[in-house]
């Protein structure tokens, strides 16, 4: 943590570390001249990031004050960190959360669209997702307006697991009117972000975390784009480069817009498909 945050090392860099010293306290055994050596990493990183060992205290009481505000906080070193998160080139090496994490035994689909979804995209989501309950499947998400909210609702309604990724920190929920239903997915599973709890939304952050919503989803579902969708642009990126299937569910009405399909999205018009797309989830 101290690492991530005062250290300002972020998840590629952190790779990059464990690779090289082993495990993260022996950075602070090494020198400026040896952190240098690293990519992309200058003498004033490196001395930033060897000054953050006077942190490492300063973290551990904020793991006690969290936890005693029922913020879970786990690392990429601890047995509990999600298992599909370690398969990417860039996991988050810090993540807090509320509720219970992943079940790593359960298959999970990643349920995304537009943030101004039409009345028969938000049932769609909903519908999706009892699917994927129906078949012991966990829904992922982004707690976004629109398909996002509605795909949490849909597992939530049919008692199913459900998590939700965040562009900001547990304690500045965005956007602010889910802040209930936030509440109601840590019954049904949980909330995380790699981001401290008190971290303002952002654009950058919000596209950030969709890497992580693919990375604990076997494969991923667009239910209703809008013609500026850049959220599910980075998302079907992640799918891309993470090896995971993207499936694109095709309506009619959206026959007359200027919707950027992503070009790796495999199309599919019923809801009977889910099935197959279930099928291919268990395959990858």
């Amino acid at each position: 943590m101290a690492l991530r945050e005062p250290g300002g090392v972020g998840p590629k860099m952190f790779q990059t570390i464990l690779a090289v010293f082993g495990p993260p306290e022996n950075v602070y055994g090494a020198s400026a001249d040896e952190l240098i050596d690293l990519p992309q990493v200058s003498i004033e990183r490196a001395e930033k990031i060897l000054s953050s060992q006077h942190s490492v205290q300063l973290m551990s009481e904020r793991i006690e004050r969290l936890s005693e505000e029922g913020v879970g906080v786990v690392t990429y070193l601890d047995d509990e960190y999600p298992g599909k998160l370690r398969c990417m080139d860039d996991p988050p090496p810090v993540l807090y959360f509320k509720g219970t994490l992943p079940d790593e035994s359960r298959g999970s689909v990643c349920v995304i669209g537009t943030t101004t979804a039409s009345p028969e995209g938000i049932e769609a989501a909903v519908n999706i997702s009892e699917v994927l309950v129906r078949h012991d499947f966990a829904v992922i998400s982004g707690l976004a307006r629109g398909i996002d909210a509605s795909a949490h609702v849909g597992a939530i309604k049919h008692e199913g697991e459900t998590h939700a990724v965040l562009g900001c920190g547990l304690f500045n929920i965005y956007p602010e009117e889910n802040t209930s239903l936030a509440d109601q997915i840590t019954d049904r599973g949980s909330i995380l972000t790699e981001f401290p709890p008190d971290t303002q939304v952002s654009p950058g952050l919000l596209i950030s975390r969709n890497r992580i919503i693919v990375g604990l989803s076997d494969s991923a579902i667009v239910v209703e784009l809008s013609p500026d969708s850049p959220g599910v642009q980075s998302a079907a990126e992640a799918c891309e480069m993470q090896g995971k299937p993207l499936f694109y569910l095709l309506r009619g009405d959206e026959d007359a817009r200027e919707i950027k399909v992503p070009h790796n999205a495999i199309p599919f018009e019923a809801l009977e498909d889910v099935e197959t797309i279930l099928k291919s989830s268990i395959g990858s």
